[in-house]
């Protein structure tokens, strides 16, 4: 893993693997003394020896199932963290555009069913716009819910 400021870009398989995510700041901090003085293409995390690390050596060398059974977390995997940093993303409101990149996901609908669960809570949101529209707020619908500046996708000119 190799890191611009506040980006993360982790490397699996070679360049086709390759994504950037980007992290908070406190964690951006942790790893800026980690990484103090290293080449940019550096790994981050290694091994002792400095080679990648993998999945099975890494939860050998930190014990980690003896580490999540001390913490009552039995049967949490690496992989739930995934799962946890893309449904806080979703929940920080993230586009699924910018999950799927940043998960390494292959399609938007990979993305989409994963997380379509998370998308409940948005569906009264859905029915109070679609009544205020009804009920002639149309105009403040339409303010709280377009983005400013010029629309990327249109193709008219000023």
């Amino acid at each position: 893993m190799t890191r611009p400021k506040q980006v993360l870009r982790a490397r699996s398989g070679g360049a086709a693997n390759s994504r950037q995510v980007a992290i908070p700041r406190t964690v951006a901090r942790v790893l800026e003394t980690r990484i103090e003085g290293r080449p940019p293409d550096d790994l981050v995390f290694t091994t002792a020896h400095g080679r990648p690390l993998r999945n099975l050596n890494w939860r050998r060398d930190i014990r980690w199932n003896q580490v999540c059974a001390d913490l009552g977390l039995d049967g949490l995997t690496p992989h739930d963290l995934r799962r946890t940093f893309g449904s806080l993303a979703r929940l920080a409101g993230a586009d699924l555009k910018y999950i799927q990149k940043a998960m390494g996901h292959s399609s938007i609908t990979v993305t989409a069913e994963i997380y379509a669960q998370l998308f409940d809570s948005e569906l009264d949101q859905v029915s109070d716009a679609i009544d205020a529209l009804t009920e002639g707020g149309a105009e403040s619908v339409y303010a709280q819910n377009t983005p400013m500046g010029p629309d990327p996708d249109s193709d008219r000119t000023p």
